[in-house]
């Protein structure tokens, strides 16, 4: 994912999300740290939240407010001089709303929380964003990210059976005609 995400990334990062029932934002992710990357920043990491049921909708949400939601500005008004001023905390638009924005969900398993993940889709369906949701796992029992996939033109689905395959193999899998589509807008 990382030599994706550096590839459309302009500054060669990417931002790094977890999640079971409970999301959590891990440390952005580069060329430099990627070999442990996943055991430094993340398992042996006690801020981030592990192990534990599967909920889409949260982490989905997490990500979307990064690139699409609200920031909290804190701003300095009036006063004459340094003298009657005052703070006021003002929510603005996140920055470069308009960039595109690919989303890659890596999952081994259906979530518990269909109908709060489709709304987020549905919200999100006009917006410039892919979600790609991957599922890795020996069973096929993806039914609904596939559905969601199938209807909504934002939201792609690929199933692996295992990462015991090499990058270029991982990489054209990931990497289908629709998300070619998107990359072109």
């Amino acid at each position: 994912m990382l030599a994706i995400a550096s590839s459309l990334d302009s500054n060669g990062e990417m931002d790094v999300w977890t999640f079971h029932t409970e999301p959590s934002e891990a440390p952005t992710a580069t060329s430099s740290d990627y070999s442990s990357y996943i055991k430094k920043k993340i398992l042996d990491n006690p801020k981030i939240s592990k192990w534990g049921g599967t909920s889409f909708s949260p982490v989905l949400k997490m990500a979307v407010n990064k690139y699409y939601g609200k920031t909290t500005v804190l701003k300095t008004t009036g006063g004459f001089l340094g003298f009657g001023t005052k703070q006021v905390v003002e929510f603005v638009d996140a920055e470069d709303k308009d960039l595109p924005v690919m989303l890659f969900l890596i999952t081994d398993g259906e979530n518990n929380d269909r109908e709060s993940t489709e709304k987020l889709f549905v919200e999100m369906k006009d917006k410039n964003i892919y979600f790609n949701l991957i599922a890795v796992s020996n069973q096929n029992n993806f039914n609904f990210i596939k559905s969601m996939a199938d209807k909504y033109p934002n939201v792609g689905f690929v199933h692996l059976k295992d990462f015991k395959m090499s990058d270029e193999d991982v990489f054209n899998a990931i990497i289908t005609d629709e998300v070619i589509n998107f990359l072109k807008v």
